[in-house]
C-alpha cells in the first residue's frame, strides 16, 4: 500500500515526487513507477500508455490538469503555441503533451530560497522545491526579495531543499539587486508569472501579431528581411545586459549591434515555429510598461478574429496599396505586412498597377535606374547606368510600369541594410554569467 501525499502550494512536480518517493522509502525513480502503476491498476503499461504526470495527479487526488497547470512548467513552456493552442494545460485528450512534457526543467540546476526553507520548517515540519523559483532568469525570491541559491544537478529534487544548504551556490547579491531595480527584468518574471497561472496557451500566430503590429508602432523592425529599422533584440542589449541574456537567451550575449536575432526579433514574425516562451516573455516587457498591459493586449484577440482579418485580400482600395508602396519603400512585403495580408495577394495588385518590386539589392539596382529615369529625367543610357542595370531590366520595368510609379518613387527612401545569421548557444549558468569579463570585445562594441 503506497503512501499518498497532498501536494503543497506552488510546488514543484520534481519534488513532490522526491518527497513521494522517501514517504515510500523508494531510491529509485523506476521502482516508483512501478509501484505507481500497480498501485493505479495498470501494471506494465509503459510511459506513453500512462504517463508519470498522471500517476502523480493520481497519489495527489486532484485532476490531471489542475496538477500539471500548479505544479509543472508546463504552462510557461507551453504558453504560447501552434500545436492545440485550444487545449488546457494536461489535457488527457491529447496524450503527447504529457509523454515527458511536465516532467521538463526550464533550466540547469535546483533552485531554493534559504529564507523559505527556514520559514517552511518552521510551519511544515519540512522544506520543499518551489516551482517559481525555477523561472529561467529569475534569481531572486519574489516573496523575500532575496537572492536564490542553486544546485546545478537535477538529483537534488530527490532530497528536500534544507538537504542543500551546505553544498549550495549562491547567486551574488550585489547582481540581484541590480537585477531587481531593472523594471525590464522585473515585468519579465510578472509576465512568467501571470503565464503559469493560466489554464490553457496563447495561439502563437495570435501573439506573434500582436507583438508585431505593436513593435511596428514603437518603430521596431518587426520582420525577418533586411533589418531597417531598430531592432527589439538590440534594446535588450542595451537595456538589460549580455551577462542576464546570457542565462536565458544565450544567442543575444555577443551578438553585434545591428545584427537580426531570430530567437528574439523574430517573435514579431514567426507564425508556427515559435521561439522559446522567455523570448516572448522578454519581447512583452520590453515594448509595454506593465504586466497587465502586457497579458491583455494578447488575450484581447482570438484565432478567430486574425483568421476574419486576414481574409480580407483582394478588396484593397487602390489609394491604401499606394501608400502602403511609398510607406514600404516599395517593398513588397514589407507592404503585405501592413494589409495583414498573404504576399502573392498583394505582389499580384501591385504588379497590375505597374510598381515593381524594389526589395533586395536586384531591387535597389532597379530603384536608383527608375529614380534616373521617371524622377531626374535622365537619359535612357544614363539611367540604365546609375542602377548598373541590363537594358533588358530597363526595358522590363518600363513596359510594366504604371502612371502611379513616378509619383510614388518621388516620396520614396530606400535604406540600406544587412542581415546575418545567429547560432544559438549554451544558456549560462549565474555563476558562469557572473564571471563573464567586463567588456567582450565584438566589433568594437563594449559589452555590459
Amino acid at each position: 500500500m503506497l503512501i499518498r501525499l497532498i501536494p503543497f502550494p506552488d510546488e514543484l512536480i520534481h519534488g513532490y515526487r522526491g518527497r513521494l518517493a522517501r514517504s515510500n522509502g523508494v531510491t529509485d525513480d523506476k521502482q516508483l513507477d512501478v509501484l505507481m502503476r500497480e498501485w493505479a491498476g495498470v501494471p506494465g503499461s509503459d510511459c506513453r500508455e500512462v504517463p508519470r504526470a498522471i500517476l502523480l495527479a493520481k497519489m495527489a487526488g486532484v485532476p490531471v490538469t489542475e496538477f500539471v497547470s500548479q505544479h509543472s512548467f508546463v504552462p510557461l513552456r507551453r504558453a504560447i503555441t501552434w500545436f492545440h493552442p485550444e487545449a488546457k494545460h494536461g489535457c488527457e485528450s491529447i496524450l503527447p503533451l504529457l509523454w515527458s512534457g511536465p516532467m521538463h526543467l526550464p533550466r540547469d540546476g535546483a533552485y531554493f530560497c534559504e529564507h523559505c526553507v527556514a520559514e517552511d520548517i518552521e510551519f511544515h515540519g519540512m522544506s520543499y522545491w518551489r516551482r517559481s523559483h525555477q523561472i529561467p532568469g529569475v534569481f531572486w525570491c519574489s516573496k523575500h526579495r532575496a537572492p536564490l541559491s542553486y544546485v546545478e544537478r537535477d538529483s537534488a529534487f530527490k532530497r528536500p531543499p534544507s538537504a542543500s544548504l551546505d553544498m549550495a551556490l549562491h547567486v551574488s547579491p550585489k547582481w540581484v539587486e541590480e537585477l531587481m531595480g531593472n523594471p525590464y527584468l522585473q515585468r519579465y518574471a510578472d509576465v512568467c508569472s501571470c503565464l503559469m497561472e493560466r489554464d490553457r496557451p496563447f495561439d502563437v500566430a495570435v501573439v506573434s501579431h500582436v507583438l508585431k503590429e505593436e513593435a511596428r508602432t514603437q518603430g521596431f523592425q518587426a520582420s525577418g528581411r533586411p533589418v531597417k529599422r531598430p531592432l527589439l533584440s538590440d534594446m535588450a542589449i542595451k537595456e538589460i545586459g549580455r551577462k542576464w541574456l546570457a542565462t536565458v537567451v544565450p544567442a543575444l550575449a555577443d551578438k553585434p549591434e545591428g545584427d537580426i536575432s531570430h530567437q528574439v526579433d523574430g517573435v514579431c514574425y514567426l507564425k508556427k515555429s515559435s521561439s522559446s516562451v522567455a523570448a516572448y516573455a522578454l519581447v512583452g516587457a520590453l515594448l509595454y510598461s506593465s504586466v497587465d498591459e502586457a497579458i491583455n493586449a494578447l488575450a484581447g484577440m482570438r484565432s478567430q478574429d486574425l483568421g476574419t482579418r486576414r481574409k480580407r485580400k483582394a478588396d484593397l482600395p487602390t489609394g491604401e496599396l499606394v501608400n502602403a508602396y511609398i510607406q514600404s519603400r516599395g517593398d513588397y512585403a514589407r507592404a503585405a505586412e501592413h494589409f495583414d495580408c498573404v504576399y502573392q495577394t498583394v505582389a499580384s495588385r501591385y504588379a497590375t498597377l505597374g510598381l515593381p518590386n524594389f526589395s533586395g539589392k536586384r531591387g535597389a539596382r532597379l530603384f536608383d535606374s527608375a529614380v534616373a529615369f521617371f524622377v531626374e529625367e535622365k537619359s535612357w543610357t544614363d539611367s540604365i547606368a546609375a542602377g548598373h542595370i541590363t537594358p533588358q531590366e530597363m526595358e522590363n520595368m518600363v513596359r510594366c510600369s504604371g502612371s502611379s510609379l513616378g509619383s510614388a518613387l518621388r516620396a520614396i527612401r530606400l535604406p540600406r541594410g544587412s542581415e546575418s545569421a545567429t547560432k544559438r548557444p549554451r544558456r549560462l549558468s549565474p555563476k558562469e554569467a557572473q564571471e563573464l569579463k567586463e567588456a567582450i570585445p565584438l566589433c568594437g562594441m563594449a559589452s555590459d
